[in-house]
């Protein structure tokens, strides 16, 4: 046997030795026939942020599982006491990209949850405690009240369409972060807040060109758009005929 075949033996043997101490269901934790992730970086907090923020506790699930089993192999994971250390902290970097993602100021780490670590013994009792705190993170965020906040969104946009009305003016009257308030729209509608504020213009204009006896000139200027010809532009992608077509039925 060569000298790096007894180096990658020695390093597996601790691996399996840091595993064994860790966790009395390692084998089945660690079965050498679980499917790899999707990605390497499925774990990291910025892609973990992504599945909170969507609610997709399943890709939560396996992010988790993902970290767990990087955690463990790595060189400086050699107790438990040091596991927890490395969850905690990793917890820390998913507060502060949730954050930035949200523009909400999340709280500090609740102690139960050092509590709840610190009474766990095996590995799968730390990957629960992790995956059901954030996959709870993740329910409080998208509460009732976020809803509340779209409704009120999509109520300005019914309401003051006509007007200069940008993502970040709704945001600001909402004290949202336009990205967070971008997120919830796109969450609760299928659209983004653009798409949702043009359908609601051209609906508005299709009524108008049918039921009115406005110049298609001063529809666009009461839809909020300031340019005949972008508009004609956006009417006909969005309708398939010219303004001019529709009002005629053609």
């Amino acid at each position: 046997m060569s000298f790096e075949d007894i180096h990658a033996a020695y390093h597996e043997s601790l691996k399996a030795f840091r595993i064994n101490a860790l966790s009395d269901q390692s084998d089945d934790f660690f079965h050498a026939d679980q499917p790899e992730p999707l990605s390497d970086d499925l774990s990291s907090p910025k892609i973990m942020t992504a599945f909170i923020c969507d609610k997709e506790y399943e890709m939560i699930e396996l992010g988790v599982s993902r970290y767990i089993r990087c955690t463990i192999m790595s060189d400086g994971t050699v107790s438990r006491e040091d596991m927890i250390r490395q969850l905690l902290n990793y917890i820390s970097q998913i507060h502060v990209h949730v954050s930035t993602a949200t523009a909400k100021e999340l709280e500090e780490i609740p102690m139960k949850v050092w509590e709840t670590f610190d009474e766990c013994r095996t590995l799968e009792e730390l990957a629960s405690v992790l995956c059901q705190y954030l996959i709870n993170l993740s329910k409080e965020l998208f509460s009732p009240a976020s809803n509340a906040m779209v409704e009120r969104a999509l109520q300005m946009i019914a309401e003051r369409y006509m007007e200069e009305l940008t993502l970040q003016v709704i945001a600001d009257e909402l004290s949202l972060h336009p990205v967070w308030l971008s997120q919830l729209i796109k969450k609760e509608t299928g659209q983004s807040y653009m798409d949702h504020l043009t359908e609601t213009r051209i609906q508005r204009a299709k009524v108008l060109l049918r039921e009115s006896n406005f110049k298609i000139y001063e529809i666009v200027e009461a839809v909020g758009y300031h340019d005949l010809q972008h508009f004609g532009n956006v009417f006909k992608k969005r309708t398939g005929q010219t303004p001019k077509e529709y009002r005629y039925g053609k």
